[in-house]
């Protein structure tokens, strides 16, 4: 008499652990590269909003610091409504959101894994990084060039 046996073979396990392996080594590769692609148009988006930010900002004349009728440009923490130093009043709306006020020891805004830095022209053109408290009026930032 031949007793009826539940379950599975130790074969038939191990034939559905290869399939799913093969199908994970091919979608791996496919799905990092699909986040890579994503984090790479998050930071073309991201560009692009500090781009139209700057230049309302400057054209506003939101920052006028020689008093020429001409603006400058700004940092994140100006544009992002949480600088005043260089400006009459804290931008009411924010041009850039607020999450980037909040700057590393570097002077950068981390999004979608990528470094974002702001660097305005000081004494004889020399880049000046932006502070983490922004830049102000003492940070030798070139009015003229800026």
């Amino acid at each position: 008499m031949q007793r009826k046996q539940d379950g599975f073979t130790l074969i038939e396990l191990m034939i559905v652990i290869a399939i799913i392996a093969i199908i994970a080594a091919i979608a791996i590769p496919n799905l990092l590269a699909a986040r890579l692609s994503a984090n790479e148009t998050a930071a073309i988006a991201t560009l692009r909003n500090i781009i139209s930010s700057q230049a309302q900002f400057q054209q506003g004349g939101r920052a006028d610091q020689d008093a020429d009728g001409t603006g400058e440009y700004g940092g994140f923490v100006e544009l992002s409504g949480g600088g005043v130093d260089r400006m009459a009043s804290v931008l009411v709306p924010p041009f850039l959101s607020g999450g980037f006020r909040v700057l590393t020891a570097a002077g950068e805004v981390t999004r979608s894994g990528y470094f974002f830095r702001i660097m305005l022209p000081g004494a004889a053109g020399a880049p000046v990084g932006e502070p983490q408290t922004g830049y102000v009026a003492a940070t030798g930032v070139d009015a003229d060039l800026a």
